[in-house]
């Protein structure tokens, strides 16, 4: 079968006129009416006092919290030292002297 053929096989299976292109346009334009009504229709959350009031309280909290941190690691925070690994390897020698006795001098 050649590729001509089979575009020709592919048209009869799925007849399409221009009437059906018109209508599903025409669809697709009523539905993208549709969505932008009902976007038009829908009042901001902001509007409603309750929102407004409880999104302000809780940038006034934040601000609070954030400010206190502020406060505690200036006045404290930044003189606290910490470690996770605090051993400390050294050398040690016993000094011992060779004779019983005083040291009168060191040179």
């Amino acid at each position: 079968m050649s590729s001509s053929e089979e575009d020709q096989n592919r048209r009869e299976a799925s007849p399409e006129t221009s009437h059906d292109k018109d209508s599903t346009a025409g669809d697709v334009k009523q539905t993208e009416d549709q969505k932008q009504e009902s976007t038009e229709n829908k009042p901001s959350p902001l509007k409603n006092p309750k929102v407004k009031w409880t999104l302000i309280i809780l940038g006034v909290m934040a601000l609070i919290a954030l400010v206190a941190w502020l406060v505690y690691y200036l006045l404290v925070g930044r003189y606290m030292q910490e470690t996770n690994n605090a051993y400390l390897q050294a050398d040690s020698v016993v000094v011992a002297p060779r004779v019983s006795g005083y040291v009168t001098a060191v040179f």
